[in-house]
Parts: structure tokens; C-alpha cells; sequence
């Protein structure tokens, strides 16, 4: 039996935030993670296999998210604005760090 891990690349939340940031002049929010893990967590992976077998695989900074984002722009009349950004705290504590975060004043209590 052989393993082929079918990706191409991996990144962090905040490194997508940032590269789309850079092409698209957005500001990024940096909120709480809502969730009780490590504060960095790296998923590693590799691909090798794909590589010998010839895949040449066009990158997010290759172009890919440009795409990506030349298709958001187009499609940008159909957002609900009033519903972005979504905010989660996932724990009381974590409510309670955004709700005392004046750049993010939607979220005032936790079910």
C-alpha cells in the first residue's frame, strides 16, 4: 500500500491573511483563537510522491490566489456585509476577550 497525501502546500490561517492582505490592501483582524490548542500548531506534510510523478503544481503565490481573488471581486455585490466578520468564542472566556476588544464590538454574549 502507498500513502499519497493529495496537496500541494500548506499554510496558517495568518499567512493566507497576510499574502491576501498584500494583494487585496485588506486589513487583518487578529482575534482570539476560539479554540483550546497550542497557540502555533504546524501541520507538516509532504507531497515528494506527487513531485515524481510529475505534477507541477501552480502555487497560491503563483498566480492562484490572484485568481481567486479577481473571482471574489466579481462576485463581491453578493456579500451580506452585516453578517462579516463572523465571530466565534467558543468559550465564555474567550466571549469575554472579544467583547472587551473595541475593534470587535458585535460579539456582546455567548449561548
Amino acid at each position: 500500500m502507498k500513502v499519497f497525501n493529495q496537496m500541494t502546500e500548506t499554510h496558517r490561517v495568518r499567512d493566507l491573511a497576510e499574502l491576501i492582505s498584500r494583494l487585496t490592501d485588506a486589513k487583518v483582524a487578529y482575534l482570539p483563537n476560539p479554540r483550546k490548542e497550542a497557540a502555533e500548531n504546524d501541520l507538516v506534510v509532504k507531497n515528494e510522491q506527487f513531485l515524481q510523478l510529475g505534477l507541477d503544481p501552480i502555487r497560491l503565490e503563483d498566480g492562484l490566489l490572484e485568481e481567486v481573488v479577481d473571482v471574489a471581486k466579481a462576485f463581491a455585490y453578493r456579500v451580506d456585509r452585516s453578517r462579516v466578520p463572523a465571530v466565534s468564542a467558543w468559550t465564555r472566556e474567550i466571549a469575554g476577550e472579544i467583547e472587551h476588544d473595541p475593534e470587535h464590538p458585535r460579539l456582546k454574549s455567548v449561548s
